[in-house]
């Protein structure tokens, strides 16, 4: 049976896991998952510029493979101490190249590319910076967002300063600008929660307009690493693990605001794969994963693709 999809939810492939390859190969890939989207990296994109490609540029590739950018896939300067001094760094080392553009850049990139949406990345070590100014900077980050018509998902990644649902919503709440929500990944509410019933109890009671974007990624349950951070690097395809994808996707597709979906996978498997073979692999697990979402919601309608 053909997994069924919503005809108006954005399919993303969010490409962080291949990072080492290019913007080429990571439109070959969406374009051969049927990906509608690619989520791109505002520094990545700032290089390609500086090469000499427009934004038009960029767009007119992307039409070329069937393909949009909607996601902004990291923005990290919304905070002044935005750089994490702790933790692996074979890990962190890339990750703070990947995020060293400035937030007004990235946001002008992200308009000059159509998004409407960007990732608020907490990259930056526990402590290091306090709540009421996580929570000023924040809502400064969303109104200058509005600016250009973006919302703006604050992800809660449990290696860095905001660690869990519970602060991330907190932030969200305080804040207070209505372009404000969380971004959800599968990976961090389960294999990175200390209390993972706690978060899905919050889950339920989050407002749908403030769960729009979802990155999927299963695992087993049991760590294949001695560190989290290690242990992030044994991320599976949806629906290939142990998680619950299909209760977290399902309490979300259940509140009606659910805009977009997409694989976020890391592991050595998929950096051996083929451009096509990780497409069509992807594409189909996120598929299977969002129709058994749905049905378990009893939301889908009948205008599917």
């Amino acid at each position: 049976m053909t997994a069924r999809v919503p005809a108006d939810l954005d399919l993303v492939y969010w490409p962080v896991g291949l990072g080492g390859r290019s913007f080429e190969d990571h439109l070959e890939i969406a374009q051969a998952g049927g990906f509608t989207s690619l989520a791109v990296n505002p520094r990545r994109a700032k290089l390609l510029m500086q090469q000499g490609l427009t934004a038009q540029d960029l767009r007119d590739k992307g039409a070329e493979h069937g393909l949009v950018f909607t996601q902004a896939d990291g923005i990290a300067t919304w905070v002044e101490n935005w750089r994490a001094e702790t933790g692996e760094p074979d890990f962190i080392g890339p990750m703070a190249e990947a995020f060293d553009i400035e937030m007004e850049e990235a946001l002008d990139i992200a308009a000059a590319l159509g998004m409407w949406s960007a990732v608020a990345v907490p990259f930056f070590d526990v402590g290091s910076v306090p709540h009421d100014e996580m929570v000023e900077r924040f809502a400064y980050f969303c109104d200058r967002a509005a600016t250009r018509g973006i919302n703006i998902d604050l992800e809660p990644i449990p290696f860095w300063g905001i660690r869990d649902l519970t602060l991330a919503w907190d932030i969200v709440q305080s804040a207070g600008r209505a372009n404000a929500g969380i971004m959800i990944d599968t990976w961090h509410i389960q294999k990175g929660s200390p209390d993972y019933a706690r978060d899905i109890a919050l889950l339920e009671a989050i407002p749908g307009e403030r769960l729009m974007n979802v990155q999927l990624a299963d695992a087993d349950l049991t760590p294949r690493a001695d560190t989290l951070e290690g242990d992030v690097l044994f991320r599976k395809f949806p629906g290939e693990g142990e998680l619950e994808i299909t209760r977290m996707l399902g309490i979300i597709a259940g509140k009606g605001g659910l805009r977009s979906v997409g694989p976020e996978i890391v592991n050595a498997e998929q950096d051996a794969m083929a451009n096509a073979a990780v497409g069509v692999r992807s594409g189909r697990t996120a598929r299977e994963a969002v129709s058994q979402a749905f049905d378990a919601s009893h939301e889908i309608g009948t205008q599917v693709k």
